[in-house]
Formats: C-alpha cells, structure tokens, sequence
C-alpha cells in the first residue's frame, strides 16, 4: 500500500483509478471518503499490537519497510514533491503526522536486502510478462500449424472406399479446437528435448486423433447425448450414430498408424511409446466407463478425483509423455512429468465442470448444464460451486509444485496452466 502512495502521480498521468488517486480527486467533495494513507497506518497498527501482540522484531520490520518506502521516495523525488504528497494525505493527528516525518528523516539508509527484494520482485513480473506473451504468441502460431498438417487426404479415387469417413474424420478435425495436448507434445519435443517439428509431426497427428476420437464417442447419445461441439453440430447429428462410431474407430487406427510412421526414432522406441499409449486408451476407457456407471450416483471426492485422471489426465499426461520417451528421459524426470499432469488434468477438468455450470455458451460453443442433464457427478455437484473452485486450486498448485521436478525449461507448461483455469471456454 505505501508503494500506492508514492505513485500516486504516476498513477493519474496514467488514468489509474486507485483509493489514493480517487481520494486526491474527490475529498474536497466528499466528506465521507477515508484517508487511504491514514487507513494504511490503522492496518500497520492492528497488525503490531492485535495481530503479533506488540512482539518486537515484528515491530521492527513492518515499520522499517514502510519508513523505508517514504524515505526512498523523499530521496528519489526531492523534499518539495514529498512534502506535496505528505500534506495531501495528511492524517487527522498532527502530532503523528510530525512523528512520523522526525523517523523518516533519522531514518537509516534502506536496507539493501529490502532494496534486493523489491528489485527482485520487479524482476520476476517482468519475466512473467514475457513468458506469458510468449505462450500466447506460440499458441497461436503453433496451433496454426498443427491444424494444417492433421487433415486426412483422399488417396483412393474410389470415393465409396474411403469418402464418407475421411469427411466425417475431416470435419471433425477441421473444427477449430485449440490442440492443447498436441501443442503440449510440440513444446515438450521441440523446446524441450530439441526434436525436429518434422519428425514429430506424426506423434502430434496421433494425439489430435486420439483426443478427436475420444469427443465423438463422448458426444454420442448413448454416453453425454450432446448436440454441438466447438459451435458446430456433433458428428452424429451432422451425419449419423453409425458414421460416428465408424469415425472414432478409423481416427483411433489412424492414430495408431501415426506412432508407427515415427521412422526417425528407433524402433525400439517407437515400440515403447506404441506400448504406452495402448495402456493409456484402455485407462481412458475404463474411465468413461466410471463415468457412465456414475450417473445418478453422488461420488466420493476420492472417486471423483480418480475417475477424472482416467477421462482427463491421462490424456495431459501422454503429451508430455511421449516426447520424454521419444528422447529417451530417465524414470525420475518421467514420473515428475507424471505427477504434473495429474493434478493439471484435474484441475482442468474442475474448470470445465465449473465452465458447465456458469459459463457463457456463445464463448463455449456448446450448451451449458450437460452434466446437469445427464445426472452426471461433478466437482459441482460433490462440493458446490466454492468448493469446485477451491479444489481446483489446490491442484493448481500442487501442479505447479511439481515442475520444479522437471529439469528443463517449464515456463510454457506453467504458462498453460494458468490458461487452463483461467480460461471462459
């Protein structure tokens, strides 16, 4: 709050609405508007002698840093800009106005570590820009080329051969998703482990199958019932149940087909992370599989949480995943990688039962209350609408926790994560 004070002028060159940039505009006006400056020192007040009971050092060292504030804005903007500021914010004791003034003049050069950390902290936000302009910007330009390299070309020019599926599988592709999982893999493979785009283009086509599959078997009537996705017609309204289901079975061969054509890797390798992904679909199954046997059941918070790791973590945790097993990671760095995307996964899936419940449809592309019509157990419904948001918190930062496991560049993944509970749709 004292750095509020000191730029304040700042502050109004800018056109900031602050309580001191307000309270300077107005006070003349309104009798019944706070100091905020005489508000700051009730607050240090309270806390010395209610909060830590008058205890010394604590004493010392709130006091020292708001005296060292004012005394380096005094010596940073000159005595007469100070004592312009003093007087507007002024409080109503003027004998602790002058108590006040006394320490800050016999007050000790700041403390260099006070000055490190503040320079620090500056530091660090600025870094925290950059890194999240630079996710927006890798977002769009790799997405962008994700999405150019996953449509399925016609090969066969008998179109009763392949026409109707290649369409269904295109038009489900060509929808305009975010490519979140396969844009994981890229950072992880390219900026992580220093892989060729080129030569990881099929794993990444093999994710965006997968996930593609995953939503046209989720969309059906016999599981979530729903009618639109991404703002269109689902696949089964826009053609047909049977062609649906033949779609999810051919993008899922394709994506299969996918890891195999990894002909820069060894096949070993390309063996392992075949293995892999195979065990990972059978647990996202058995995961929609609870969710289907879930319905009109309330959950545990316990089960809950389990069957969103089968339905959604898993598929954040193979697209960090697999690229750590195309570059040969060590089993430590691996489970790191593991952990992470647990919580992310469930953290994810909070949002979107919080985005079900409150989000705005235009934004979504899709209906609101699904899981409310479907008498599906939720994070909502289990702990309520503050208790979803805490809950998803909690595995915020226990994601967050886990990336200082990783021994690499995280920046984009921390990045994703604050997009992924901060986004509307």
């Amino acid at each position: 709050m004292i750095y509020a004070t000191l730029m304040i002028f700042d502050d109004l060159k800018e056109g900031s609405v602050t309580p001191y940039t307000y309270y300077l505009k107005y006070h003349n006006q309104r009798q019944d508007l706070i100091n905020p400056f005489e508000l700051y020192w009730t607050v240090i007040s309270y806390l010395i002698h209610n909060v830590y009971h008058s205890d010394s050092k604590t004493c010392e060292l709130i006091l020292d840093r708001a005296i060292n504030g004012l005394k380096r804005y005094k010596e940073r903007m000159g005595t007469k800009k100070y004592d312009e500021v003093m007087d507007l914010f002024a409080t109503a004791n003027q004998d602790f106005n002058n108590l006040l003034q006394r320490v800050v003049r016999k007050a000790d050069n700041v403390d260099f570590f006070d000055k490190l950390l503040r320079d620090r902290i500056i530091i660090i936000l600025r870094n925290e820009r950059a890194e999240r302009e630079s996710f927006v910007d890798t977002m769009k330009v790799v997405s962008k080329q994700i999405s150019d390299i996953l449509t399925i070309p016609k090969t066969i020019e008998d179109p009763l051969l392949n026409q109707i599926l290649i369409d269904s599988a295109n038009y489900c592709l060509e929808s305009g998703g975010k490519q979140v999982r396969p844009l994981m893999a890229w950072v992880m493979s390219v900026k992580g482990y220093g892989l060729e785009p080129k030569a990881i283009a099929p794993l990444l086509r093999s994710l965006a199958y997968m996930h593609t599959a995953s939503l046209i078997y989720d969309d059906l009537p016999s599981q979530d019932n729903a009618d639109t996705r991404r703002g269109k017609p689902t696949l089964h309204v826009e053609y047909n149940i049977a062609i649906a289901e033949l779609t999810g079975l051919f993008l899922t061969q394709r994506a299969i087909k996918e890891l195999a054509s990894l002909d820069r890797f060894e096949s070993n390798i390309v063996l392992q992370l075949i293995q892999y992904v195979t065990r990972r679909t059978e647990d996202i199954c058995k995961g929609q599989a609870m969710d289907l046997d879930s319905k009109g059941k309330l959950l545990t918070l316990e089960q809950l949480n389990t069957m969103c790791f089968y339905k959604t973590g898993i598929a954040f945790e193979a697209s960090i995943v697999m690229p750590a097993i195309l570059a040969r990671e060590k089993e430590p760095q691996i489970e790191a990688l593991k952990k992470f995307a647990h919580h992310a996964g469930i953290a994810f899936q909070i949002k979107d039962d919080l985005l079900d419940t409150e989000g705005d449809p235009a934004l979504l592309g899709k209906l609101t209350g699904k899981d409310s019509r479907n008498n599906n157990s939720t994070f909502v419904t289990v702990l309520g609408l503050e208790g979803a948001r805490k809950e998803m918190w909690e595995h915020y930062c226990q994601a967050m926790e886990e990336l200082s496991f990783i021994p690499h560049n995280t920046s984009f993944l921390k990045q994703l994560l604050n997009y992924m509970v901060k986004r509307d749709h």
